[in-house]
């Protein structure tokens, strides 16, 4: 189900960046030099003009529901 929206979820988390940020930190990412490529239950790719990255979950995750849920608390418990 997660991947059936990936298209709207990249839109969405594309428009509001703040979301992805604390992944993009541990991956010692520029923020503004990633492009979030795609998402599937196991994690996120990112993509930059000369590099790719796979940030995965720390759980699988299988609805849009449960992924902005889990953003919201890897937001709020860095580290």
């Amino acid at each position: 189900m997660l991947t059936r929206h990936e298209e709207d979820l990249i839109s969405f988390l594309e428009q509001n960046p703040d979301r992805l940020a604390p992944f993009l930190d541990r991956a010692g990412g520029v923020r503004r030099r990633w492009r979030l490529a795609t998402i599937d239950p196991e994690g996120m790719d990112f993509a930059s003009e000369d590099q790719n990255i796979r940030i995965g979950f720390t759980q699988r995750i299988t609805t849009p529901e449960g992924l902005l849920r889990y953003l919201e608390h890897v937001s709020r418990n860095p580290g």
